[in-house]
Parts: structure tokens; C-alpha cells; sequence
């Protein structure tokens, strides 16, 4: 099974920094979950937005709306734990 980790550098949810993969071609930012937390959106409210803007392929392993449904909540466990810890 693919996982999409997520990595997100913390001084505060405000300024945190979402990495996404295998939901594109390369590693990218989940930038719509940047600009919720920025606008300072509670973790799972920002991360439902985790599949935006992304191109998540279908393969033997998982269709597009799995990955896109792991994205969304690998990044609220993520950023719920983040927040637990700021």
C-alpha cells in the first residue's frame, strides 16, 4: 500500500508546511492546506483541502480517490498531532 506522509515544520499551525507524494508525478506542497492554516483554519478543517490541486494516478495498488481519501486523512492526523504538540 502507498502512503502519503506528510511532513509539516511547526513554530505554529499558522506557519506550517504540508509535503504530499505519490499524488503527483514529484513530491509536492499541499498548498491549499497552507492557505487554510493561514487563514487559520482548525487541522481537520485544513486538511480536507489536502487533494487539491493534486494528480493522484490509479494503478494496481489504489485508485485516485483512495489516494486523494488517504491524503485527506493522513494530513488531519498529521496536523491534529502537530497542534497536540505546539
Amino acid at each position: 500500500m502507498n502512503a502519503v506522509p506528510v511532513r509539516l515544520r511547526v513554530a505554529s499551525l499558522q506557519g506550517g508546511q504540508v509535503s504530499l507524494v505519490n499524488m503527483g508525478s514529484t513530491p509536492l506542497r499541499a498548498a491549499a492546506v497552507e492557505a487554510a492554516l493561514a487563514g487559520g483554519a482548525a487541522p481537520a478543517d485544513a486538511a480536507a483541502h489536502a487533494a487539491e490541486g493534486t494528480s493522484a494516478a490509479a494503478d494496481i495498488r489504489a485508485t485516485r480517490e483512495y489516494r486523494e481519501h488517504l491524503a485527506r486523512v493522513l494530513t488531519t492526523r498529521a496536523l491534529t498531532e502537530a497542534a497536540a504538540r505546539a
